[in-house]
């Protein structure tokens, strides 16, 4: 999720686009995809644990 985490930095990337290439990755790799929604929770929850704590 890092890779993921870095190109939604760039300028016209957003999470469908990155999971539209990561699945085409996966199926020519034999795998077998997350859809979109488990893809959008897994990378939700990554993101939660990258913020600085701004309780601190």
């Amino acid at each position: 999720m890092g890779k993921v985490h870095k190109e939604l930095q760039k300028k016209n990337v957003t999470l469908t686009l990155l999971h539209h290439e990561y699945a085409t990755e996966a199926r020519e790799g034999g795998k077998i995809p997350y859809a979109y929604r488990t893809f959008a929770e897994k990378y939700g929850n990554y993101a939660k644990k990258k913020r600085p704590d701004s309780c601190s």
